[in-house]
């Protein structure tokens, strides 16, 4: 029988990494390499963090998009780049710029985001929760479509914009997706990025080889209301892709004892993992220690850096600055 291996990517990341689609591509193809390593030929499910998709919006953007150390001003200087389409989308829509750039530029992100995790599941053989994306909404059924040539172009589906997850099976295949419901206050809501809501009504959960997985992109797995109704829905391993960019001290480790860990303690998921983004993109700066969780793990011996260790902790990344890769083999 194969093991089951679960790998928490905790990712550092730079707007350089989004110059191109093969940096992108680079960057992640590196990550799953060293999961894959770990893992041997055994089952894999590799889980990357919140956002990981998002700054596809700057592919092939000239030079002195990025040269700048704010990322408003970048965001600023990439609408005046895209200036016909996003001044299209804004009268069509009747949407804000930043969302109108967003709408602009969602099939070239589609394409990289869909062709590069799609591509990495089928060659390394794993499922893979590819973080988050900022997209319109756009069928399953089209996505798969241009993925084999079917199609030139993704269609996407009315003005709003979501933070959300697609699933990868190990060929290549999407086998689910999340959206976001709660949404930071002054950073993806009408004030920042103007992101739209996911519903309660759509959670579900996704059938894997490692269990029924239950999807709650970062702020959403601090909300009771969506842990658990994933619960209800029989959600076996709890997947939190989180960007916290708040400094990583004593207080901020307390509060996310109240996502994962918590979710953990009040229902009966077996796992949890929670990827963590860290690095500045632009001025925005992301830190955070990555965590996989399990519910019968009996020794205490790992938590947050300043807080004692606790139940559940199996793994735990070292920095909340730097890249990591956690690895729990489910079969040991």
């Amino acid at each position: 029988m194969k093991s089951r291996v679960l790998c928490a990517v905790q990712m550092n990341w730079s707007a350089d990494i989004y110059r191109t689609k093969e940096t992108f591509e680079s960057k992640i193809r590196g990550l799953v390499e060293q999961c894959r390593s770990h893992s041997g030929d055994g089952e894999l499910l590799i889980v990357f963090p919140e956002d990981v998709g998002t700054p596809l919006v700057l592919l092939d953007a000239p030079g002195w998009v990025f040269r700048t150390g704010s990322l408003k001003n970048a965001v600023t200087r990439l609408t005046l780049c895209h200036g016909i389409s996003t001044f299209k989308n804004r009268l069509l829509h009747k949407t804000s710029w930043v969302r109108s750039l967003a709408l602009a530029r969602a099939d070239t992100a589609a394409r990289a985001y869909f062709d590069t995790f799609s591509r990495l599941a089928r060659e390394y053989r794993t499922t893979i929760v590819a973080g988050s994306i900022l997209l319109p909404d756009i069928s399953l059924q089209d996505i798969q479509e241009v993925l084999l040539n079917k199609k030139n172009n993704f269609l996407s589906h009315g003005s709003d914009v979501y933070n959300i997850c697609y699933v990868f099976g190990p060929h290549g295949e999407i086998i689910g997706s999340q959206k976001k419901v709660y949404l930071v206050p002054g950073l993806e809501d009408k004030d920042g990025f103007d992101i739209s809501n996911g519903s309660l009504s759509d959670l579900n959960v996704i059938d894997s080889p490692f269990g029924r997985l239950g999807i709650a992109i970062c702020l959403d797995s601090f909300q009771e209301d969506v842990v658990g109704n994933l619960a209800a829905h029989g959600a076996e391993i709890l997947i939190q892709p989180s960007a916290n960019c708040k400094p990583w001290l004593r207080e901020e480790q307390e509060g996310w004892m109240e996502s994962a860990w918590r979710a953990m303690d009040s229902h009966n998921f077996k796992f949890a993992l929670n990827p963590m983004m860290t690095g500045c993109l632009f001025d925005l700066c992301f830190e955070g220690q990555s965590s996989i969780l399990q519910k019968d793990y009996a020794s205490v011996q790992y938590g947050y850096k300043d807080l004692k260790p606790d139940k559940y902790f199996v793994k735990i990344a070292e920095s909340w600055a730097g890249e990591e890769i956690l690895i729990l083999n489910m079969s040991l």
